[in-house]
């Protein structure tokens, strides 16, 4: 019994601090990047599975690519704006770096691109 106490209150704990950190500006360029992801998936008209895919590679990449994409423009710029574009295009930025690490690892190789 006092297992389960304990399971439920370190629970409880997670939840908080996750919505704690949502309502930091890490926490917002994320969901801004899964907004645009959701966006992405809306307009295309992706399956559910593919869905799913497009929202969490937009969250994936505006948190980590936001900022670095922010530092490049000078000037004021939003960076929950920026998650969101960044959400919106994850798909292709990730696709294009496999794409350029396939072409790296075939000229290497010598083999054809797969």
């Amino acid at each position: 019994m006092n297992d389960m106490i304990q399971m439920i209150a370190a629970l409880k704990a997670s939840i908080v601090d996750f919505f704690g950190w949502l309502k930091t500006l890490a926490g917002s360029v994320a969901v801004a990047g899964a907004a645009g992801g959701a966006v992405r998936a809306m307009t295309l008209k992706e399956s559910p599975f593919q869905s799913i895919i497009s929202i969490s590679v937009g969250f994936i990449c505006a948190s980590y690519l936001s900022q670095p994409i922010a530092n490049r423009f000078a000037g004021d710029i939003d960076r929950e704006s920026v998650g969101f574009l960044v959400g919106i295009g994850g798909i292709a930025i990730v696709g294009f770096v496999l794409d350029l690490i396939r072409k790296y690892r075939a000229e290497k190789t010598g083999k054809g691109a797969a």
